[in-house]
């Protein structure tokens, strides 16, 4: 084999093997449409992770309620309500009240239940039904910790978190956390806080701080009792206050008047605090948070918990000094693939990220111009690129480890960013969307290849697009090229190899020399599906067919004439030669269809001034399903591909095509040296 040249705008090559030397490059923290909601987040798990038992969470009823197990209140009503049907009154509504009206004490867990279940065995067995699955609840799989549970219980096993305080009358976050190999200790009634242990010496400290259900008389609900706590369980609160951050999920803070006030006045503005609500909060919880200065994270208390849980690991197995992103996002990904279930969470992720994605403020910036303040386009540009950078690691790592199902939720994402936005503007923002597009493609096809998924990479370079404009199809395998899409920015291909790179490197786990290959690969593979898309393609077939019949036909009269020995040796030599030059001849004028510039592929002069792509003479002989010759006509060491079939014609016309660029831009640089 010749020399090789590099046929990609990519920079400089350091040895005449690459083709592109890479600028190192790290991977950035992409802006977050909500700030709030993503770099609180990030930060947060940075700060667990960098200082792992800092943080107490507080979690109310709202991370319980989603697993079926009723909240305080609904108890409390419902055993009234039992006692109401007994005596055969009248609640109107209130049964609770009734209670109060009727035996004149107030409405207390205790003394309920010493109502309804008289000895202390009934009084379990009535309370477990509340809070303990029946046959029937795990069938249906209710009562069971929820994904918020789990994700505080893996936060616990990695010594993230060590204190929590918890509003809620179950156990499931015990039951959690002892999933995951860990005994914790419970703290569920006054005497129990009495008694206690230094915090800072405790793995995981549970504090029922309204009591549970296996303690009947500590169970506090109505706002008699809510209005003040004993004198242990008093100071052990104000201790968490005083020494740990606070994270906040599924409280109200309505119906808790003593918890309201002793956060307002014991707990530190020095120290940070992060509520986790999806809905509007209560005038109370803004009062508050807005008094201690805290961050609204606006999720659930499953996704709050569950994104915090993997960010944390992210940058522990990356041993990150950063909140990072793109490691984040691939990193969730990858534990949801590693699932038994389809991870719905990961759609999930994905969509909302795609959304952010769309509503991208640089893509409505038709009356930009190149003075604004905004820098220019170059600016615009790069805010896109790094907007667009979880996406493409997303989507790159469903490519690689997902399956059809999960290829459906972006794979027509590729076309909704291919359309060009229809209105007044500049061109070139119009059209910004397809920077984005031909990411995602690159992503996708890439990873699909280096995960060895070719029907999925054939699916994508056979995608059809809609032209608005015109009417008819056209195809990402032709338009979604780095020259075109990046056509008034300079650097073309060094920037889509620049901006993809890392993140392949982060979801592939390879090296550059394997990203090198599989991007040349779905590089040729595009170039070729594009050539077939071409409408005179079909009419450049015929042609080289007429061509590889004659030059057969010229190879069998030669290996006759030897045979024979015969007198006209030369003759038939010459015209196999001649043969041979028509028939790449044919395959050069079919390659000459296509528009080549410098994308990421090496080409190498085969022999005599024959230059082509090894990438895609290796493709020639591997995906032509036997349908490819290997001749050698007694012509020196010449081997010569002939492919039967349309896609061996294409991947052989495109090997051409890649060649005489190739060797062009050699020549180019032997005079621009001698020069």
């Amino acid at each position: 084999m010749g020399s090789q040249s590099p046929l990609a705008a990519v920079g400089t090559p350091s040895t005449c093997h690459k083709a592109v030397s890479v600028a190192s490059s790290s991977v950035c923290c992409m802006p977050a449409h909500d700030p709030i909601d993503e770099d609180a987040l990030l930060a947060l798990a940075f700060s667990l992770q960098s200082s792992p038992g800092a943080y107490a969470l507080l979690i109310g009823a709202g991370v319980s309620i989603p697993s079926g197990v009723p909240s305080a209140w609904e108890v409390l009503r419902d055993l009234t309500s039992r006692i109401v049907g007994i005596e055969g009154g009248d609640a109107a509504g209130n049964p609770v009240r009734w209670y109060e009206a009727k035996f004149g004490e107030p409405g207390r867990y205790d003394t309920v239940l010493q109502r309804v279940a008289p000895t202390r065995l009934a009084r379990q067995q009535l309370l477990r039904g509340y809070f303990e699955p029946s046959e029937e609840d795990v069938e249906a799989g209710r009562k069971r910790p929820t994904d918020a549970h789990r994700a505080v219980a893996r936060m616990v096993r990695a010594g993230r978190v060590r204190v929590i305080v918890t509003l809620n009358f179950d156990r499931l976050i015990e039951q959690a956390i002892r999933d995951e190999g860990i005994e914790p200790t419970i703290v569920a009634s006054a005497d129990d806080a009495a008694g206690l242990a230094p915090l800072h010496t405790l793995g995981c400290c549970v504090i029922h701080l309204h009591g549970d259900y296996l303690n009947p008389r500590s169970m506090l609900n109505t706002p008699a009792e809510l209005n003040g706590y004993r004198a242990p369980t008093r100071r052990l609160l104000l201790q968490v206050l005083k020494d740990y951050g606070l994270i906040i999920a599924g409280w109200s803070s309505d119906w808790d008047p003593a918890l309201r006030q002793a956060i307002a006045s014991r707990y530190p503005s020095r120290m940070s605090m992060v509520w986790i609500e999806p809905r509007e909060q209560s005038d109370a919880a803004r009062e508050l948070l807005t008094l201690k200065r805290g961050l609204l994270m606006r999720t659930d208390a499953d996704h709050g918990f569950r994104r915090l849980a993997d960010a944390a690991d992210a940058m522990a197995n990356r041993n990150s000094r950063h909140p990072l992103t793109v490691p984040v996002a691939v990193e969730t990904a990858k534990r949801e693939l590693a699932g038994q279930t389809v991870a719905i969470r990961l759609h999930d992720i994905l969509t909302r990220e795609f959304a952010r994605l769309h509503d991208h403020h640089d893509f409505h910036l038709l009356d930009y111009q190149d003075d604004t303040p905004l820098g220019g386009y170059p600016a615009v540009l790069d805010r896109v690129e790094e907007a667009s950078k979880v996406c493409c690691a997303l989507v790159a790592t469903l490519a690689r480890w997902g399956d059809d199902e999960t290829a459906s939720w972006w794979i027509d994402e590729i076309k909704r960013f291919s359309v060009t936005i229809q209105g007044n503007g500049l061109t070139r923002l119009l059209s910004l969307q397809r920077v984005v597009a031909t990411a995602l493609f690159y992503s996708a096809g890439i990873a699909a290849l280096a995960g060895g998924k070719l029907v999925l990479a054939a699916r994508l370079t056979q995608l059809r697009l809609p032209n608005l404009a015109s009417g008819s199809a056209s195809f990402p395998a032709r338009d979604l090229d780095a020259d075109y899409t990046y056509a008034e920015a300079s650097g073309h291909g060094r920037r889509l190899n620049s901006l993809l790179r890392p993140l392949l490197k982060e979801v592939l786990a390879l090296g550059d020399d394997a990203i090198d290959d599989a991007w040349q690969v779905f590089e040729v593979r595009r170039l070729a599906q594009a050539l077939m898309s071409h409408p005179d393609f079909m009419k450049a077939l015929r042609n080289y067919n007429g061509a590889k019949s004659e030059y057969e036909e010229a190879g069998q009269a030669l290996v006759r004439a030897k045979e024979d020995g015969s007198r006209h040796l030369d003759a038939e030599t010459r015209d196999l030669e001649d043969a041979r030059s028509v028939m790449r001849q044919a395959l050069q004028e079919m390659g000459q269809l296509l528009t080549v510039t410098r994308p990421h592929v090496l080409a190498a002069d085969y022999r005599a001034d024959d230059w082509r792509s090894p990438v895609a003479e290796r493709l020639v002989r591997e995906d032509t399903y036997g349908e490819y010759d290997d001749h050698r006509y007694g012509l020196g060491d010449d081997r010569i591909s002939v492919p039967g079939n349309e896609w061996g014609v294409a991947l052989a016309a495109t090997s051409v095509a890649l060649g005489d660029v190739g060797r062009r831009l050699a020549l180019a640089s032997i005079f621009h040296r001698a020069a």
